[in-house]
């Protein structure tokens, strides 16, 4: 097959997951009020799908090399689909958040493994702008699942979580009848062999402070959008959930629009200048946040944020299949497991924060990250 279809049904694949994932935070009242649960109850949702997502992707490059990437995709779709009927029929917050659980441990076998087949699917002079278009699938994912989402919440929230299932069973096939005869570097290989490997990936200095920024990043962008979810739909502005949709869907929507264009700069001006752009750009939109008082405010400054989103991920993806070009599929399985773990641990690191110092006191958190890693970038180029 051509290798253009191949890196669309790459992009596909990447698009399910932010799907599932962020739906979420457009049903925290729904959630609420069906499960007769406290916010904090319902975020975890969200720590609890990641947590298991972020952690099994420490895995995901050993069960490739010893499966295939083939065999390791699927069986990641369909336990995805698994949690997400099971979450559907859920009937108390403690099931659902179990489902949760299963629909990250089914994720965290598909994201490393999309990464490292469009590595092999591009060459460095181009593989910015690929990168720039994975990111715009993933950001189709964060912008349609609170649309769905909300969609699905005036008919019937549990839909929503059927639909993903259906949905992640159809990918699966789609990616086996695609891949079915492509061979990768995948073989049966000792353990001893696999910790060998992994470690001396662990061992590069920037291997680690790619995967540190990795986990800055998503826990800056996730602390931002979700407390601005708390905060917007409480009072004293009391937003309903379709515009609390659409101010976190116009995050994705950005990221669809600017992604290529962003992938294209990291190409042109190189991948740290676009760095250095896009965490400065981040921490300057975050702090701006703290005057937003309309709903147009929240609306602008989500998808503003989507922009520098779009540059920064260019960048930290693309250097993940570049640092150590022969053991990508580790470095990806690494940096993707931490910076997840940043997505994950924002809502219950930040929720503090926000209970002492409100919501400024997130935005100022956030921008603060921002700027360490600007730090972390350069020492990423001198080393």
């Amino acid at each position: 097959m051509a290798v253009n279809f191949k890196r669309f049904v790459i992009y596909l694949c990447a698009f399910i997951g932010p799907l599932g994932g962020n739906a979420v935070l457009a049903l925290i009242p729904t959630l609420q009020a069906t499960f007769y649960v406290a916010e904090a109850e319902v975020l975890m949702a969200i720590t609890l799908f990641m947590l298991p997502f972020a952690i099994g992707q420490l895995f995901t490059s050993s069960i490739a090399r010893v499966y295939g990437y083939q065999n390791t995709m699927i069986a990641g779709y369909l336990i995805y689909a698994i949690g997400s009927a099971l979450g559907g029929a859920a009937t108390d917050i403690t099931i659902f958040l179990g489902c949760r659980i299963i629909q990250g441990i089914g994720f965290a076998l598909v994201t490393p493994v999309t990464i490292a087949i469009l590595g092999d699917l591009t060459e460095p002079g181009t593989r910015g702008r690929y990168i720039g278009l994975l990111n715009a699938a993933i950001g189709g994912g964060i912008f349609l699942g609170p649309i769905i989402a909300g969609f699905f919440a005036v008919i019937n929230w549990r839909l929503a979580f059927y639909t993903l299932g259906i949905l992640a069973i159809c990918v699966a096939y789609i990616f086996w009848f695609t891949f079915k005869d492509m061979k990768f570097d995948t073989r049966p290989t000792s353990a001893s062999i696999l910790i060998f490997e992994l470690k001396s990936v662990l061992k590069s200095p920037k291997v680690i402070l790619l995967c540190t920024s990795g986990f800055l990043t998503f826990f800056s962008f996730i602390g931002v959008i979700s407390f601005t979810a708390i905060y917007i739909s409480g009072p004293p502005l009391n937003m309903s959930e379709y515009k609390l949709g659409l101010i976190i869907a116009s995050s994705g929507l950005a990221q669809i629009i600017l992604a290529l264009p962003g992938g294209l700069i990291v190409d042109w001006i190189g991948r740290f200048k676009t760095g250095f752009i896009g965490f400065s750009t981040g921490g300057v939109i975050a702090l701006s946040f703290t005057h937003a008082t309309k709903f147009s405010h929240f609306l602008a400054l989500a998808a503003l944020i989507g922009f520098s989103a779009v540059m920064i991920w260019a960048v930290l993806v693309t250097l993940s299949v570049e640092i150590i070009p022969d053991k990508k599929i580790y470095v990806a399985s690494i940096f993707n497991s931490l910076r997840f773990f940043g997505f994950a641990a924002a809502p219950i690191a930040l929720v503090g924060v926000y209970t002492s110092a409100g919501i400024g006191g997130v935005y100022f958190t956030c921008a603060c990250t921002f700027i360490i890693n600007i730090i972390i970038l350069s020492f990423i180029a001198k080393s």
